[in-house]
């Protein structure tokens, strides 16, 4: 028997195959296309997390939520989140869909689970978030808590997000 199971955020098919002979499952992972990466986003997106992007190394973004500043990150951007040393982040902050931004804790040298967590500069005593950047192996999700939510909500997420995709070799 052939049964199809949806992956996580539907966003990959696996089939596992089951024989009453073998205890053994077959399990083949279709790859994912461009197009399937929103369904990632529509998954970030809540009213704790308000905007997303998922993002490759080389800076091209694979999706963002639509009219969200992340969507705007530049390549030069994700450069300076995969550098090693980015001790400048520390003194002058980091800019993330040119949006300027404070460091709070920079774990990205972390084998298991590579993230640093960021806060928004306010301009003209405006509204902050909390933005939480999650390392996968090819790639970065990006993820911006809203006005007044913990960063803890947005860490959560990137997270969870990440590791999906760093298990998917991502």
């Amino acid at each position: 028997d052939a049964l199809p199971i949806l992956g996580w955020a539907a966003a990959e098919v696996v089939w596992c195959v089951r024989s009453s002979l073998f205890t053994r499952d077959c399990v083949v992972h279709l790859p994912l296309k461009m197009s399937g990466w929103a369904a990632y986003i529509n998954n970030i997106i809540d009213a704790s997390c308000v905007d997303a992007v998922i993002v490759g190394k080389d800076g091209v973004v694979w999706a963002a939520h639509e009219g969200g500043t992340l969507a705007n990150i530049k390549p030069k951007e994700v450069q300076a989140l995969a550098q090693t040393d980015r001790s400048s982040f520390r003194t002058n902050g980091l800019e993330l869909g040119g949006e300027r931004c404070s460091l709070i804790r920079d774990c990205m040298d972390s084998p298991d689970a590579p993230f640093l967590d960021c806060k928004t500069k306010s301009t003209d005593g405006g509204a902050t978030h909390n933005i939480s950047v999650a390392a996968t192996r090819t790639g970065f999700v990006i993820v911006k808590a809203g006005v007044g939510v913990h960063g803890g909500r947005s860490n959560d997420k990137a997270h969870s997000t990440a590791h999906h995709l760093r298990e998917a070799q991502y």
